[in-house]
Formats: C-alpha cells, sequence, structure tokens
C-alpha cells in the first residue's frame, strides 16, 4: 500500500465510524488527487484490513480528462501523503527508505512525460538539500538537458533500472 494506491475509491465499503474516528478525508490541497490514498494508509496504520474479491461490482472509467490521467499529477500530493503520515506500524526509516523507492522508481521512468511546469514543481519539493539532494540535481538536471536525453544518458551510465 506504501508503494502503490491500488485500492478504487468506489470499490471500498469500510464503516463510518472507523473514518470519523480517524478524522475523515483531509481536505488539503497539497493531496488533492491522492485525499483516498491518504486515508486508505490511515486506516491500514490503525489495524484495518483490505480485502479483495475475484468477482468485478464496478467499472473504472479511464479518459484523458480526468485528473488522474496524469502521473505527474499525482506524483507531488502522494509524496506529500507519505510525508504527512507519522505511522504507528512502521519507523520513520522504514517510511522515508519506502518513499524513496517509490520516487526514484517514478521519476526515471515517467520523467520525460513530464512538463517543465513538474519538473519545476518537484524541484520545489525536492529543494531541502539535507533530504533530497540527489533528486533536486536529477530534476534541474533534466530541465537543463531536456528530458528524453537525460534519461537516455542517465540509464546509460548509472545502470538504473526501473
Amino acid at each position: 500500500m506504501l508503494m502503490q494506491n491500488s485500492v478504487p475509491i468506489l470499490s471500498v465499503l469500510v464503516k463510518k465510524d472507523r473514518v470519523v474516528e480517524l478524522g475523515n478525508f483531509n481536505e488539503d490541497l497539497k493531496i488533492q488527487n491522492a485525499e483516498d490514498y491518504q486515508l486508505w494508509l490511515r486506516l491500514v496504520d490503525d489495524g484495518c484490513v483490505f480485502y479483495g474479491m475475484k468477482e468485478r461490482l464496478f467499472y473504472y472509467r479511464v479518459h484523458p480528462n480526468q485528473s488522474t490521467s496524469d502521473l505527474s499529477a499525482t506524483i507531488i500530493p502522494k509524496t506529500w501523503v507519505l510525508n504527512s503520515i507519522v505511522f504507528k506500524t512502521i519507523s520513520q526509516q522504514e517510511k522515508m527508505k519506502l518513499m524513496e523507492d517509490k520516487l526514484d522508481r517514478t521519476l526515471f521512468k515517467y520523467i520525460d512525460q513530464w512538463s517543465d511546469t513538474k519538473l519545476k514543481e518537484l524541484i520545489n519539493l525536492y529543494s531541502n538539500p539535507l533530504r533530497n539532494f540527489n533528486k533536486y540535481i536529477i530534476c534541474k538536471t533534466a530541465l537543463f538537458f531536456g528530458k528524453s536525453k537525460f534519461k537516455s544518458v542517465w540509464y546509460r551510465f548509472f545502470k538504473v533500472t526501473v
């Protein structure tokens, strides 16, 4: 669940008391498009278990104009979500390691698809040099050299796999 939100909001049945007890959905604009993900993480951390079914009971319509069709529109809110939760069940170090792994894979895999505006948002997100200096440099370099050229060079010289 920390690595990916694979639970569509329309597929969840949960007791209202549990949601209210955990503070409902967070409406902070920083996590827009990831409010459900934050709630799922808080529920799991509080001991709730998610179960799946083989039978399909809903259809999820995907179209190019939906807010989550662009991965770059969700990576920043999901990062804020992970950053904002203090988990009871895993240590802060474990959380940070998982976050770093997720961001690394996402950053390298999709960097050439992101707009310069999104890259600048990531640069602002990673601007704390003590925590994310490498990603800050990666985004700045990609913006400077061009995303496609940066990606091919990065793969060739650093053998990064996604």
